[in-house]
């Protein structure tokens, strides 16, 4: 007979697994990006693999609870258990602009604007007899746990008082319909546009020749990547009363035009690296 540490290990594990499984999948459709000039990129998507991804991100968040459930005698417990605030998320929306910045990110004509452009996609549309809740929860809960720092998966199901699982679930349909919507909107200009950005530079700053400008940062990880090239990560920057000399991070660098709409962007290096790698590439 296993003990409750030992099942709980047994469980982390096998959740991991599914988790990785799906992601390994999600890599696969990233080819959705190799063509930024595609006037219909949904087409794009692999259907089968994205539903295989689905099913088994499905079926990790499954396991995670059942993880979670387990008590003291190696029985499930309720689910439900944990008191929830259903007034939260309204309270918030209600905010001051100031109040409603930090927690979202963003503006609220934004955050409003944003919650119209998503409800087009399908991905939002209830397949079972149960409807989904409003996009505008969904969205929310995305910038919570994405747009703070510190804020993880556990943090973010408390302040909006939903469902750890219920969590992953809203970032995952979030994230794939902003993927559509950023292969529609974000592309590097063709030669007639970049002669308006050129001379809209140029009419600015007197730089002649200019196409955009780039800058770059750096996300910073809570934990060293799996896998053997995890130390990679490591970045430059030191953080003073860390216990860590250097804090693992990925790199982040995106063009914006005259009028500071992005044109091209480029994430996932290794916090190693310094930003000129990708400036050359472009």
């Amino acid at each position: 007979m296993k003990t409750k540490a030992e099942l709980e290990a047994d469980l982390s594990k096998y959740t991991e697994v599914l988790f990785a499984m799906s992601a390994a999948l999600d890599d696969d459709l990233d080819n959705l990006f190799d063509d930024l000039f595609d006037d219909e990129p949904e087409d794009d998507f692999d259907p089968a693999a994205d539903s295989a991804a689905e099913t088994l991100e499905l079926m990790g968040i499954n396991w995670l609870l059942v993880t979670q459930a387990v008590s003291g005698d190696g029985s499930r417990s309720s689910y439900d258990q944990i008191p929830k605030s259903l007034d939260f998320f309204t309270v918030v929306l209600q905010a001051p602009d100031r109040w409603f910045r930090h927690m979202f990110r963003m503006g609220r004509d934004m955050f409003d604007r944003l919650v119209m452009m998503l409800s087009h996609d399908p991905i939002f549309q209830s397949r079972g007899r149960k409807p989904q809740r409003h996009i505008k929860y969904q969205l929310g809960c995305f910038l919570v746990r994405y747009g703070l720092r510190g804020c993880d998966s556990l943090d973010t199901a408390q302040k909006l008082s939903i469902g750890h699982g219920t969590v992953f679930l809203y970032c995952k349909r979030v994230s794939r319909a902003l993927r559509k919507l950023g292969v529609r909107y974000v592309k590097f200009p063709n030669e007639g546009r970049q002669e308006v950005i050129s001379d809209g530079i140029e009419e600015k700053s007197g730089f002649p020749g200019c196409i955009g400008s780039a800058d770059g940062s750096l996300i910073r990880f809570t934990e060293q990547p799996l896998g053997e090239y995890g130390h990679m990560f490591l970045c430059r920057k030191k953080f003073f009363g860390e216990a860590l000399s250097y804090i693992k991070k990925t790199n982040v660098q995106a063009t914006v035009d005259h009028e500071r709409r992005i044109t091209s962007y480029e994430l996932g290096w290794p916090g190693i690296h310094i930003f000129t790698i990708h400036y050359s590439a472009i």
